[in-house]
């Protein structure tokens, strides 16, 4: 492995990727930097219309908020089979459930260019793929936070060491490359993430593909840049009602029939995501021993849960939405 390159903070380590980004001034002025975004509008190879946000350097970035020595997809970073078998079901069943809510039927009518495997992935469920960001500021939070499980809430680092990962990846616009571009979905939150998907198979490791340098966890310049990132949080992980619903799938003991049926037709097309390839025999056993209910009907009702606004949308109109942005 070459040499990494070690920064006394994460400002210098963003300066040193990408030195005209406005947030890599943020130390030698007082404020906030407020984001432009930007969509990219182009047809895709199935003649859907998406809207990318693109940096225009086609460097991607992660970020880690410790130096791991690997990096592999969320999948496969359950290390029991049976886990993971269960994990992926999970995922299928997530899947399933999107396309009965009325926004994405309406996105997907309306030829948006809908990516169900990268929602998944967004939304915290298993699956082959890593999350990647067209803005080394969206990096730069991860990077410099950690998540509470008990309180359910990020949190600056205080010490230790942090790494920006990247990758320069010429994006494959007909599809058959690793990397997926995400941009506007009917969800907020990978669009304000400015995210990209990058499919890493069960044998592979993103470290082989990726280049990274580290920073030492400066608590004073952490608190810097999340302030003038305006937190960050809030934007990052918008409070939508999809968030709700994905914690419900994930922690109730049940998965629905449409989950398993999805799952098996995968399995059959030679997608089976898990080897040795998954059975039929393998996941009614692992049903069967767990004591995992299989229902016909979503394990939630949207229509029960407690009403969050779209987060697009405040009282009608479109929200002109605060952060940074690369200066021009």
């Amino acid at each position: 492995m070459a040499d990494i390159e070690r920064f006394d903070n994460v400002v210098d380590a963003i300066k040193h990727l990408e030195p005209n980004h406005i947030l890599g001034t943020c130390l030698e002025r007082d404020g906030v930097a407020i984001k432009h975004s930007k969509l990219e509008y182009m047809i895709m190879p199935d003649g859907k219309i998406a809207a990318l946000s693109m940096a225009g350097n086609f460097i991607f970035y992660r970020g880690e908020n410790k130096c791991y020595p690997s990096c592999k997809a969320s999948l496969y970073r359950i290390k029991d089979r049976e886990d993971r078998i269960v994990a992926l079901l999970k995922s299928y069943d997530f899947m399933v459930f999107l396309e009965s809510l009325p926004e994405v039927q309406y996105f997907i009518n309306e030829n948006g260019y809908y990516v169900p495997w990268a929602l998944a992935q967004h939304y915290e469920f298993a699956t082959p793929m890593i999350d990647l960001t067209s803005e080394i500021a969206v990096a730069a939070f991860f990077a410099t936070h950690y998540y509470d499980g008990v309180s359910k809430q990020y949190y600056l680092m205080k010490e230790g060491i942090g790494r920006i990962r990247g990758t320069a990846s010429v994006m494959d616009f007909e599809m058959n490359g690793p990397l997926l571009p995400i941009g506007m979905q009917p969800f907020a939150r990978p669009e304000r993430q400015d995210g990209f998907g990058y499919w890493i198979p069960e044998d592979e490791d993103f470290v082989d593909y990726s280049f990274c340098v580290d920073f030492v966890q400066d608590p004073t310049v952490n608190l810097r840049l999340k302030t003038a990132m305006m937190g960050g949080v809030d934007y990052y992980f918008p409070n939508e009602q999809l968030t709700q619903m994905a914690s419900i799938i994930k922690n109730t003991n049940a998965v629905t029939s449409m989950a398993l049926g999805a799952m098996l037709k995968d399995i059959t097309e030679g997608n089976s995501y898990i080897s040795p390839t998954i059975t039929r025999d393998d996941i009614d056993r692992i049903i069967r021993e767990r004591n995992i209910f299989v229902v016909d009907a979503p394990v939630i009702c949207p229509e029960a849960m407690p009403h969050i606004p779209n987060a697009f949308m405040e009282e009608g109109r479109l929200i002109v939405r605060p952060a940074y942005r690369k200066s021009s």
